[in-house]
């Protein structure tokens, strides 16, 4: 498994020197609040630069909830707004996430649809909205209780009223995830982006990305802690990893 994904990411490293290429950095910051046990709320904002990371691109900013349905499986809603010196744009998500441990690796599998458009004059030409249908799989690995590393890919399928259904794009990460504390961890990602659709799209993105996640505690006596970064002898809880939306 992790053998085809890195022999994915080669391939379309390679293939992508004939494209028109652009490379983007992407700063994000997002805090998760667990309430109720199997409920979560995520607040997220990310800022972008792109053509070789010299222009502001646009921000963007997330609200989502998560609840657990059961051990394995988990299901996640979102409201996302983008903003540019052009634009703005809506997003509307719903996703389903299932997991599979086979120790030392754990297999994620995602599925979600998304519809996104840019105004609600319900005027299609004008809002020009469409959906996608996003399928992820990604494999994690945590040698300790501080590192996380993973590594995913995740095809686009693009609908719209306007255009005939097609993979539009597939997004490959490898990311690292590090724990400052149980509450406290930052992620680095690197982020590789073609297209499948020649006809649509002659544009691959690269993108480095990076972000730091906060965990709001619950108890009086983890708010003590919550700026605790000193290496303890015994073993800590390990904060459970959130995927950034992306």
């Amino acid at each position: 498994m992790i053998n085809f994904l890195f022999f994915l990411f080669f391939s379309l490293t390679l293939f992508s020197q004939r494209m028109n290429n652009d490379f983007s950095t992407w700063f994000w910051i997002q805090t998760k609040y667990n309430f109720k046990k199997k409920n979560t709320l995520n607040l997220q904002f990310q800022s972008r630069f792109n053509q070789n990371s010299t222009s502001f691109d646009k921000n963007n900013f997330y609200l989502s909830f998560e609840r657990k349905l059961a051990k394995k499986v988990h299901a996640e809603g979102l409201y996302q707004f983008s903003t540019s010196h052009d634009s703005d744009q809506h997003t509307l998500y719903a996703g389903l996430t299932f997991k599979i441990k086979f120790k030392p690796f754990v297999l994620f599998y995602r599925t979600a649809i998304q519809h996104k458009q840019n105004y609600f004059s319900r005027n299609p030409f004008i809002d020009n909205p469409f959906n996608e249908w996003r399928n992820r799989l990604r494999l994690s690995y945590s040698p300790n209780e501080k590192w996380t590393f993973s590594i995913s890919t995740e095809p686009y399928l693009f609908f719209s009223n306007f255009q005939t259904s097609h993979f539009s794009r597939i997004r490959n990460v490898i990311q690292s995830n590090y724990s400052l504390n149980p509450f406290h961890s930052i992620s680095l990602f690197y982020l590789l982006e073609p297209t499948l659709n020649f006809e649509h799209s002659k544009k691959n993105d690269f993108v480095l990305g990076l972000t730091y996640q906060i965990v709001i505690p619950k108890k009086k006596k983890d708010k003590k802690h919550f700026f605790d970064f000193k290496p303890k002898k015994e073993k800590e809880e390990k904060p459970e990893q959130k995927d950034t939306f992306n």
